[in-house]
């Protein structure tokens, strides 16, 4: 059985950790991109780097939460955060120590181009089956080319395709039609 003071220590030593390990991390991928910029002949694989990348990243999900655990558990009953620019009242011990972690590894932009083709290829393709086959063709919806639409500009940084396209779903088409 582990005695409170070294729990103690372990739960003060894993924050720093955590950090220490997202430096290295950090460290080593702005590394390997100076010595491929430089052409000191390391050629990386792009599809090699960004596996290292999600690798880092999945070992540091789990640090992250254990520190999430580690902060619900110790903290006191509320604290004021900062929410939507106004400082309010927050009480950690309630949240979810389960809660799902979600690791997006958003290395580089070489493969948005290429994204933006596939994407205006598909709804070209899409438009040409709703026009051959008709609305009833089976293969294409109009909830699946709003949503084509909607990717596309995500790609290009635009995240509200409401602003230019209505949300669309299988109850508005059959209002549509």
């Amino acid at each position: 059985m582990m005695s409170a003071t070294t729990r103690d220590r372990i739960r003060s030593f894993l924050p720093s950790l955590a950090f220490t390990l997202l430096l290295i991390a950090v460290a080593a991928w702005s590394i390997a991109i100076m010595f491929r910029q430089l052409g000191y002949g390391l050629e990386y694989d792009e599809a090699y780097l960004l596996g290292v990348a999600r690798n880092l990243a999945e070992g540091t999900k789990r640090l992250f939460q254990l520190m999430l655990h580690i902060a619900v558990k110790n903290s006191p009953d509320e604290q004021m955060m900062r929410l939507n620019g106004q400082f309010v009242p927050v009480d950690p011990s309630v949240w979810d120590i389960d809660m799902d972690m979600e690791i997006n590894v958003g290395l580089g932009t070489g493969q948005e181009d290429i994204k933006s083709v596939a994407l205006m290829q598909t709804f070209a393709t899409q438009q040409q089956i709703w026009q051959t086959y008709g609305p009833q063709n089976g293969l294409v919806t109009m909830t699946q080319m709003r949503n084509t639409l909607a990717d596309s500009l995500s790609l290009s940084g635009i995240k509200n395709a409401d602003r230019y396209y209505a949300p669309m779903n299988a109850e508005i088409e059959q209002q549509l039609m």
